[in-house]
């Protein structure tokens, strides 16, 4: 749920662009010859403004591109329909096109919103569709296959609408709801699979409720398959919302190694794009013979798509240990808030519009254990007021597990930080307190 951003650009961007991730699949219809590959977005680091491109590889692996497509601007969400590829533009708020064999590009194809607002896409036989990410009041576009009759608020989404499907005459989202303190505590998040009929009717915000962040979505006869990104893994329900299992495929070989965000199925395999180890990641639908770095990409991927086809229907999810999370489910620090209550957080953020409150960039040595121990980039103020050039290394430590309830998960409920004195400096000698009881909320 949110477009992953280098440190040095938490100076420049608001807390709700630096907290945002974005991707996406979604594809319907029959699929053709020339649409038996998988297709992804791409940008040099995942940042809301960089130039982004279409990779492209054969259905087995082979001959990946990762320009196949070039010109984009923080690619999002990748679409196939007929004879056409489709991407969201994040930051200029567009969806752009081309045609299968990557020709006829058209970057502004259909002004579908405003800059750093427009996220998943998806086609059916008559209508593109996107989602328009906003509090409160997201959004899902649509217009026809030629770029007309623009339809800005077709469907009302809800909270941060991003992964986008259409499959058997349904559009499928994933989105959040945020939720405003009640004990003048904290802020409560919940995340949910929505659901309505393509011609906008009998909308439901809530048909799959997710305890943790999600991401991508994608459908086939089958199943509905979700990236599960809080907890390093993919969900999976059947195509009627039940048999719901949040870890149908635990993908966490290696803490932050398998992050999956894009999430496409071909019917035979899952794929997703992994950050930041930076590959398209693939699995059979039964959860075996996982592989992380399928395709290697040069670069940050986003949506993937693959052209879909019915589902062998087999399989079942196996049986996993849940990890160790940062903190409670859903309770965070702030509107934008980032990375707790999910497994080893590469982003770390109370949520307000200060930079200085998120760490990034930060790789855990030891998560799962009594104490988790990691580093991260931390923007700071001078002694003088205003940032540091350069952000500080910190050095962080998850540890008390406990269950925050009976019967609850088992998680880090204290947060420990230490950083240097001064960008290249020492380290502070003394450790200071983050959160020191995540299981009444942050302080």
């Amino acid at each position: 749920m949110r477009r992953k951003v280098r440190a040095t650009q938490l100076f420049f961007a608001t807390a709700a662009i630096t907290a945002v991730t974005l991707l996406v699949p979604g594809c319907g219809g029959r699929s053709s010859p020339h649409q038996s590959a998988v297709l992804w977005a791409q940008s040099p680091h995942g940042g809301v403004d960089e130039r982004g491109s279409i990779g492209r590889a054969e259905i087995n692996g082979a001959g990946a591109n990762g320009r196949f497509v070039v010109g984009a601007r923080a690619p999002g969400g990748v679409a196939l329909g007929g004879r056409y590829v489709y991407w969201a533009n994040y930051s200029t708020g567009t969806i752009g096109r081309s045609t299968i064999d990557g020709r006829d590009v058209d970057e502004r194809f259909i002004e579908a919103g405003g800059a750093y607002s427009v996220i998943g896409v998806a086609v059916d036989d008559q209508h593109v569709y996107w989602t328009d990410d906003g509090i409160d009041n997201g959004w899902i576009g649509r217009a026809n296959l030629d770029g007309s009759s623009i339809d800005h608020q077709f469907i009302k989404a809800g909270d941060y609408p991003i992964g986008l499907a259409v499959f058997g005459g349904h559009i499928y989202w994933t989105h959040r709801d945020l939720h405003a303190p009640k004990t003048g505590c904290c802020w409560w998040l919940s995340w949910s699979i929505g659901l309505a009929n393509v011609d906008g009717s009998a909308v439901q915000r809530r048909f799959i409720d997710i305890p943790n962040a999600i991401d991508g979505v994608a459908v086939d006869g089958h199943y509905i398959f979700w990236s599960n990104i809080g907890e390093h893994a993919i969900g999976r329900a059947k195509i009627d919302g039940t048999e719901i299992v949040q870890r149908c495929i635990p993908l966490n070989i290696r803490p932050l190694e398998n992050v999956s965000e894009g999430v496409a199925t071909d019917g035979h395999y899952v794929y997703w794009s992994n950050y930041p180890a930076d590959s398209i990641g693939r699995v059979h639908l039964d959860g075996s013979n996982v592989e992380e770095h399928f395709i290697d990409v040069k670069g940050a991927p986003e949506g993937i798509a693959v052209a879909t086809a019915a589902s062998s229907g087999s399989g079942s999810c196996p049986a996993s240990r849940p990890p160790l999370l940062m903190g409670p489910t859903g309770q965070v620090a702030g509107p934008y808030a980032d990375g707790w209550g999910e497994v080893a957080p590469a982003i770390i953020s109370n949520g307000g519009a200060a930079a200085s409150g998120t760490i990034s960039e930060i790789h855990w040595i030891s998560w799962g254990g009594r104490v988790a121990v990691g580093r991260g980039l931390h923007p700071e103020y001078t002694p003088n007021g205003g940032y540091y050039a350069k952000p500080l290394v910190m050095e962080v430590r998850a540890s008390d597990v406990r269950r925050c309830k009976p019967g609850g998960r088992l998680v880090y409920t204290r947060f420990s930080f230490r950083e240097q004195v001064k960008p290249g400096g020492p380290m502070a000698r003394r450790w200071a307190e983050w959160a020191s009881n995540m299981c009444t909320g942050f302080r």
